[in-house]
């Protein structure tokens, strides 16, 4: 089940999973929401313009990934205008699913894309 979460509990959970910086964006501004399966094993965090839909966070716990969750929670915050993120190697394929498209490529494996 999905539903809203606070920025508390998307920290901790963040924290709890020993997400790095580099992995996800710790920013806790936004709107978060998270998958529960009789405890939270995913969270996204969206931040909304009124032109675009950034994807700030978004993480699976590891025990729970390949099982749809993450998909689950993309599909929850998908819109009809301009979406952005930056994508790590475990995400860049859920994401290129998504109809996102790769604009340009970090240095350290992260890409940003636009959907």
């Amino acid at each position: 089940m999905i539903k809203e979460i606070s920025s508390d509990v998307f920290k901790e959970f963040l924290v709890t999973n020993k997400a790095t910086h580099k992995q996800v964006s710790i920013n806790t501004k936004g709107v978060h929401y998270g998958y529960f399966i009789d405890e939270l094993v995913g969270v996204i965090s969206i931040n909304d313009t009124t032109k675009t839909r950034r994807v700030k966070g978004f993480l699976v716990s590891e025990a729970y990934q390949k099982q749809g969750i993450g998909r689950m929670l993309l599909n929850h915050v998908l819109v009809n205008k301009k979406m952005t993120a930056f994508a790590t190697v475990k995400s860049i394929g859920l994401f290129l699913s998504a109809g996102f498209q790769v604009k340009n490529k970090l240095s350290n494996n992260i890409k940003f894309i636009v959907r």
